[in-house]
């Protein structure tokens, strides 16, 4: 398919402006998710697997869209990142996918 250089302009801006449902959460951007005081409904993913994100998107999207913002935040991060989160809820790498709703 051709792609228009307008078509690779709106890309580039909603990607640069438009914040995603649910956004990866990194040590880098972790306290803008913690300032907001909300629980924090979290997957814990492997990168070489895409699906349970996917999954874990489309699940929020349909069943907790509502609460977004409001009363919750909804985000994946790389289970590899956050191993003394995971070893503080007395799971491992092994056990992920795994979803967790926590308050940090």
């Amino acid at each position: 398919a051709v792609v228009s250089t307008q078509s690779t302009g709106i890309y580039y801006w909603i990607r640069d402006n438009c914040k995603p449902l649910v956004p990866e959460m990194t040590f880098n951007n972790a306290e803008e998710f913690i300032e907001k005081r909300k629980p924090l409904l979290i997957l814990y993913r492997n990168s070489s697997n895409v699906e349970p994100t996917n999954q874990f998107i489309n699940a929020v999207n349909r069943e907790a869209k509502d609460l977004l913002g409001s009363t919750i935040s909804a985000v994946h991060v790389e289970g590899s990142a956050f191993r003394n989160a995971l070893r503080f809820a007395n799971v491992s790498l092994d056990d992920i996918p795994l979803i967790q709703i926590d308050t940090f």
